[in-house]
């Protein structure tokens, strides 16, 4: 019914542990997990093959290339091994709320949407992070933080149409060029008002390792332009 993806690079096996234990308790039973390594050390990876013994478990294995966002690499792997026609989104060290899958999925079912998040809960905090329920041509201009990536899940062919996540530059927000690349081809996004991940806050994501790259502002800076001269004229 719906494919979970997780790109995974010397994440900490137990926080792995227990993201997949959150997935494997999940409301909803009728998915399967591919998780891609990228490249982590050998002792690294000889946990993650013990951590996944469950048939729903597929762990796969590509190359790191110097100069490109292996991230990115990763989860359009995911995508194109995927056997289900719905993607979620994961990271490798958050945790899933119960019913994430089953309230995603049914959302799908019901109503005309090709991307679809939801809120976050800082993992050990009350602290969330919010998203309006539709995301409008006018946000990403706003806001770069456009959706909480983790929760995301979305229809493949559509996300596959329009060219997956952007794989260079290494130091590339992949997310919000992807959301702004969505928006300028049409496509639909809206946010569940619920939280649906406990968010992993630490100083080695690949994330704050990006944003200490001199010209990963710039490239922000770069992609909103490029957005706003594709959406401009819809939005007076």
């Amino acid at each position: 019914m719906i494919s979970v993806v997780i790109p995974i690079y010397n994440t900490n096996p137990e926080h792995f542990r227990e993201c997949i234990g959150s997935i494997l308790s999940q409301s909803l039973k009728d998915f399967e997990v591919v998780i891609v390594d990228n490249g982590s050390r050998k002792e690294y990876y000889d946990e993650y093959e013990k951590i996944c013994d469950d048939p729903r478990l597929l762990l796969k294995k590509i190359d790191r290339i110097q100069g490109m966002k292996n991230l990115s690499r990763a989860v359009n792997f995911g995508i194109k091994v995927s056997k289900f026609d719905l993607i979620a989104r994961m990271d490798a060290d958050d945790i899933m709320h119960k019913n994430r899958l089953e309230k995603q999925v049914n959302y799908f079912k019901t109503n005309e949407v090709d991307i679809l998040g939801g809120q976050i809960c800082f993992l050990g905090t009350t602290n969330i992070k919010t998203h309006p329920e539709t995301i409008g041509l006018d946000y990403p201009l706003r806001d770069f933080w456009v959706m909480n990536h983790p929760t995301v899940a979305f229809r493949k062919e559509k996300i596959i149409e329009i060219g997956g996540y952007a794989e260079k530059p290494s130091y590339l927000a992949e997310d919000y060029e992807l959301w702004t690349r969505a928006l300028s081809k049409g496509l639909s996004i809206q946010n569940l008002q619920e939280v649906l991940v406990y968010y992993r806050v630490s100083p080695n994501s690949l994330t704050n390792i990006d944003k200490q790259n001199s010209k990963y502002n710039m490239l922000i800076s770069h992609i909103r332009d490029v957005y706003r001269n594709k959406v401009g004229h819809k939005l007076k």
